[in-house]
């Protein structure tokens, strides 16, 4: 697959708008040393030398440049020998840059992370060397209902909760929980304890609250993802069955779920159908059904039910090859693609359109990440019956 941003060659400079002390050395932050209109500029660009101008909408811009994650994912390492732990981002070199603070992640969920790391360095000589290593950090929250919680990711069961106990009960966090992981690096989620208090936070989304896991998927920007839902929902407008796969814990089949006839959510995730089951009886969804499947093999039972409308989140590597195939043979009117990858949207979209018989009508672009050189885009495909 080619990478299409890779062509694009930008030096970070340092200058009186980088707010950041680790820009040009951290390489999740591309674009600080620019306006927040000439990033725009830039992505929009980018965007119309692939896409053309007559399907490109305009970019949706982020009502907020900096502190805008709800969620932030550290390494957590050991240096050779009986050296301390560190916690930060990979540096790209499989080194690891320790950091203080990321000027995009929520402020509140900054001093979690740099207190709750602090407490993991000094009690390392617990548990390094026998109970299992400890990989990543994660801190999740919404700065609207004021709740925070976080996850230690690990290869095999460690106890931490005589580490951590005075720390929750002293401070605003909701919950402390163990991920144990199927093999380094992967995420792929073999095991969740809680360890203290709840595992899932209530995020607000247009005036709605909505359960979310600590391994559950939600956008990192609710407050252009709200922009999102509004224009996946004018969309579907007067549509009878809507297939949502990859649909997480359900804020899109939920806010779609009134203008529709029928929902139906699929999604592998054991953690996010719980929470999607949840947030279904919580938003009185009655015309919706929540199926834990692999999307390609759910994809290929419901094509019996000729859906009109099939939704795609699939997760930033895109769809494999026996997703596409299933997703063709639903016969489909419409197929709407969110994506926070432009290297798998393009090249996902082009096979769709190739192989399947659909024309891309039109391509969203919203900018989920201020200050750096991604995209979240929304592409709309419909069936060219001739």
């Amino acid at each position: 697959m080619v990478d299409i941003l890779s062509r694009i060659k930008i030096k970070p400079v340092i200058n009186s708008r980088v707010k950041c002390p680790y820009y040009g050395r951290c390489p999740y932050c591309q674009l600080q040393h620019r306006k927040y209109s000439s990033q725009l500029r830039l992505k929009r660009k980018i965007l119309r030398r692939l896409f053309g101008e007559e399907i490109l909408g305009d970019m949706v811009p982020s009502p907020v440049e900096y502190h805008w994650a709800n969620r932030g994912v550290f390494r957590l390492f050991k240096y050779p020998g009986d050296g301390p732990r560190v916690s930060g981002f990979d540096d790209g070199s499989g080194k690891v840059m320790d950091i203080r603070e990321c000027a995009l992640l929520y402020e509140p969920l900054n001093k979690l992370y740099l207190e709750l790391s602090s407490i993991l360095k000094l009690n390392a000589r617990f548990y390094d060397g026998q109970s299992g290593e400890l990989t990543y950090l994660i801190v999740k929250g919404s700065i609207r209902t004021k709740e925070y919680i976080a996850g230690i990711v690990s290869l095999q069961r460690v106890y931490l909760k005589r580490f951590l106990r005075d720390f929750f009960n002293t401070k605003d966090v909701k919950g402390i929980s163990l991920v144990i992981e199927k093999s380094p690096g992967s995420f792929k989620v073999k095991e969740l304890l809680p360890i203290l208090g709840d595992k899932f936070y209530y995020e607000r989304v247009n005036e709605k609250l909505y359960r979310i896991s600590i391994v559950s998927h939600f956008p990192r920007n609710t407050h252009v993802f709200e922009k999102v839902l509004e224009d996946v929902r004018s969309f579907v407008d007067g549509t009878g069955h809507v297939v949502d796969a990859f649909g997480s814990v359900g804020v899109i089949s939920a806010t779609i779920s009134p203008v529709v006839g029928k929902v139906t959510l699929v999604e592998p995730s054991r953690s996010a159908v719980a929470d999607a089951r949840e947030n279904f009886y919580k938003h009185d969804v009655f015309n919706g059904e929540v199926v834990r499947a692999r999307v390609a093999d759910a994809l290929r039972s419901l094509r019996h039910d000729n859906p009109d409308v099939v939704i795609l989140s699939p997760p930033e590597k895109g769809l494999k090859f026996s997703e596409i195939n299933a997703l063709i043979k639903t016969g489909a009117r419409m197929i709407i693609y969110l994506s926070r990858n432009l290297n798998t949207f393009y090249r996902d979209v082009r096979f769709i359109v190739r192989k399947g018989k659909y024309r891309l009508v039109r391509v969203n672009p919203y900018d989920m990440y201020p200050q750096q050189l991604r995209f979240f885009l929304v592409g709309v495909m419909e069936r060219d019956n001739l």
